[in-house]
């Protein structure tokens, strides 16, 4: 339970990761794990039973750090072996986390216009015109990346700079071999791929938010 609570913590600092944002401050509460972001003034809270507060307490920590540095989330070092792009959309996907990226963005206005997010694949039973109304609503740049033999591809999703968004669609254009896969650091091939984006809108001046400064 406190390894499977850690986990879902790291899935909501990714968010702020993928924002640029510095990395949030984390508490144990009684019941829960409240994740905050005062750059934003925003938070999760994650519940678990109360009983399990003493437990938290001693391993929570550790449990958060090992996690942390599993997914290369606010820790470097050059030992460490990044985790596969499968591995990181499967996280991402078992907690809704681009859902959740959707509704922070749209309730703060935190998207860095310099910025693009690369996302492969849809989520299960997603329909792609939904996906681009609620990334077009929340004022994000986006290029959705479709495996032409499998469109949900792995739930994988970064922002990327602006240079690598077109160099990675010029890169499709004429169809370079794994050109998705190598940015996405993807294990599997997924072949050719098509893509969506709204690169009409590219560059956008970014917003006045303490994260673009």
């Amino acid at each position: 339970m406190i390894c499977e609570v850690a986990l879902a913590a790291v899935s909501r600092i990714y968010l702020f990761s993928t924002l640029g944002l510095p990395e949030p401050d984390i508490s144990i509460e009684p019941d829960s794990i409240v994740i905050k972001s005062a750059d934003i003034d925003y938070s999760y809270v994650i519940y678990y039973p109360k009983e399990l507060n003493d437990e938290m307490n001693h391993c929570f920590s550790p449990c958060l750090l090992s996690l942390k540095r599993e997914y290369d989330l606010y820790i470097s070092s050059e030992d460490m072996l990044k985790p596969s792009g499968e591995r990181v959309g499967e996280m991402l996907r078992r907690f809704k986390s681009l859902e959740r990226l959707l509704h922070l963005v749209l309730a703060r206005k935190c998207w860095n216009g310099k910025k693009t997010l690369a996302l492969h694949g849809l989520q299960p039973n997603q329909f792609l015109s939904s996906l681009r109304n609620e990334l077009e609503q929340a004022d994000i740049n986006y290029m959705i990346l479709l495996p032409l033999n499998d469109e949900l591809g792995s739930g994988m999703f970064k922002a990327i700079e602006m240079s690598d968004a077109m160099t990675l669609e010029s890169n499709l254009r004429s169809e370079q071999p794994r050109a998705v896969e190598n940015l996405l650091h993807l294990e599997e091939d997924y072949g050719p791929h098509t893509w969506v984006s709204n690169n009409h809108s590219w560059p956008k001046k970014s917003r006045k938010t303490d994260n673009n400064k």
